[in-house]
Order: C-alpha cells, then sequence, then structure tokens
C-alpha cells in the first residue's frame, strides 16, 4: 500500500485520481485510477481513508511506479507518501486474480501501464471514474470520450489453450496480414497451458475471428 497523508492530502489525491476522494468518509473505500495527460491509465487501485491518511492499494510491482509518479505532483504540495508493506497480501491478491479476469476487470501492472485508456477497460462501468468532481489529470481527454467519442476499441474475454507463454502488453496480430489489432491487457494462468486473458482489441478485427473472442459487457 501507499499511505497518503499531510495538510494537503486530500486535495492533493483529488486533483491527481479519477475517483471523488471528498466522497470517502472513515473506513469507506472505493476503487479508480490514475492517468497520464494523454488520458491513459497508468495504475489502478483500492483506496480508503483511515485515520486521517489515505491508502492505495495496488500490486506490489506497482508501488514503487505509483508512488515516483505521485511524487512528482506533490512538491508543492504538504503531503507525506510512505510505502506500507503488509503480510499475506501476495496470496489474498491471487485469490481474487481468477475471479477479476473471469468478470472482466483489468489490474494495471507495469507491461500495461500507458497502454489504456479508462474506457478501452471499461472503468467507467464499474465505477472507477467520476465525471462530476472536476478537473484531475487526463480528466479533458477522458470526459471527451465519455460524452463525444465512440470507442473503436473494446475489452473482449477468451478462454484459451496454448503453449506460449501469454505476456501482458503483447500485441495481436491478424493472421492475414499481421496487422497488429490489439494488445492483451490482463491475463491469469489456470494451469500450464491455459489461460483466461483480458485483451483490447479492434471491434472490426473481432468480426473476423470466428467467435473465439467474448464482448465482456
Amino acid at each position: 500500500m501507499i499511505k497518503i497523508s499531510g495538510e494537503h492530502a486530500q486535495s492533493f489525491l483529488q486533483g491527481q485520481l479519477t475517483c471523488d476522494v471528498k466522497m470517502l468518509s472513515e473506513g469507506q473505500s472505493c476503487m479508480g485510477a490514475h492517468c497520464n495527460q494523454k488520458g491513459r491509465v497508468l495504475f489502478n487501485y483500492l483506496i480508503f481513508f483511515e485515520d486521517g491518511s489515505y491508502f492505495l492499494k495496488l500490486p506490489s510491482s506497482m508501488e514503487e511506479i505509483a508512488k515516483k509518479r505521485l511524487e512528482k505532483f506533490s512538491i508543492f504540495s504538504k503531503v507525506d507518501l510512505e510505502i506500507i508493506l503488509e503480510k499475506n497480501e501476495k496470496e489474498k491478491m491471487v485469490a481474487c486474480r481468477q475471479e477479476d479476469i473471469r468478470q472482466g476487470f483489468v489490474t494495471i501492472f507495469p507491461e500495461t501501464s500507458g497502454l489504456f485508456t479508462p474506457h478501452e477497460l471499461n472503468y467507467p462501468r464499474w465505477g472507477l471514474i467520476s465525471f462530476k468532481k472536476g478537473c484531475y489529470t487526463g480528466q479533458e481527454v477522458i470526459a471527451r470520450m465519455e460524452y463525444l467519442g465512440k470507442l473503436k476499441k473494446h475489452l473482449y474475454f477468451s478462454e484459451i489453450e496454448t503453449q506460449e507463454c501469454v505476456k501482458r502488453g503483447e500485441e495481436l496480430k491478424q493472421t492475414s496480414d499481421k496487422r497488429v489489432v490489439g494488445v492483451i491487457a490482463d491475463h491469469y494462468q489456470i494451469k500450464e497451458g491455459r489461460y483466461l486473458v483480458l485483451a483490447v482489441i479492434e471491434d472490426n478485427a473481432v468480426k473476423n475471428c470466428e467467435g473465439h473472442w467474448i464482448f465482456c459487457l
């Protein structure tokens, strides 16, 4: 976890995160994301408020990345950022991963940081984006897509068998012309050679893949 405390903790996070931090009361939590200026997701998290401080829970491989990113914007704010290690969190996270993938929820890891927009990951449908809270990093791009844009790529789910190593961030290409039509967003290995996969794919390309991919609503 990353602990964010200090006099300006709330206002600082409100200007950086997609969720409405001001709505959190003691003991409450919600999910959200942090995006770059181009509206692409750099990391996602579960945030909660406790004893006057905010805590972001995210994969251990994302802790330093997230902390350094927030520190970049915290130099003019009275906030302190600290990584808090939790015992047995790895085991808890592994237990939730399979269900998350089956339900169509993408967790951002270093390999996929900055690759996708919130809409491509269905984050608005999961409640990770507030469209009423006002300005935050990437807000203009995200709002434009919500109210004016039309997605040409969506998130798709598949359960596949392969002896190849499935990797997050790996490009998917059409068999016919080798054109890149998608990227693997997240996956879970059920057993050797069998994976649950979430990928962001061009809608037109999906029409030609004989129903192997199922759209995640």
